[in-house]
């Protein structure tokens, strides 16, 4: 019996640590690289991306070089070293029915002409899961809805080909850069 406790206990530990907006507490444009050197000690601040290694799993974080930078189809007047968007590669994929989450209430996006590919995005909490045959095995964090407030008053024309990802809408199609 102590043994199913334990068990149950660590599926929903690990089941909701995937669910949250941040990743190790770095939240796309209200961490910088200085928080981001509290949790990698190694972490060199100055760059445009970083790249960890963390229990197996893949960490890319990209930062902002410049004002009015272009992030997932916006732009963000933050300084530099804001960090922009966080994107965790798992080692090992888990499965959708692992994690806490409605599926129904997310955007869906096929992203290639294989049926079994889909990310689901969670554009209010600013979070994506890239799947494939109903595993999970890349988590998006970009900046949520709630930091709209940090956009560029005025849009600079051509800064969206320098994006490397665009969240997908109605008006332009997905482009999304993924390092697997």
């Amino acid at each position: 019996m102590k043994i199913i406790y334990l068990l149950l206990i660590y599926v929903i530990t690990q089941s909701t640590a995937f669910a949250v907006d941040s990743y190790k507490g770095l939240s796309p444009i209200s961490s910088s690289c200085s928080d981001a050197t509290k949790v990698f000690k190694n972490e060199l601040c100055g760059q445009s991306e970083s790249k960890h290694i963390v229990e197996g799993d893949n960490i890319i974080i990209r930062y902002s070089k410049t004002m009015c930078e272009t992030a997932w189809g916006k732009q963000w007047n933050v300084k530099s070293g804001v960090i922009l968007s966080i994107e965790r590669q798992l080692k090992k994929p888990i499965l959708m029915t692992d994690l806490q989450v409605n599926w129904l209430n997310l955007e869906k996006s096929d992203i290639s002409t294989d049926i079994n590919e889909i990310i689901y995005w969670d554009r209010k909490n600013g979070i994506g899961y890239f799947t494939s045959s109903k595993s999970i095995s890349t988590i998006y964090y970009f900046p949520a809805e709630k930091m709209n407030k940090y956009q560029c008053k005025k849009r600079i024309k051509n800064s969206v080909k320098n994006d490397p990802i665009l969240l997908p809408n109605s008006k332009s199609s997905i482009k999304l850069k993924m390092s697997f």
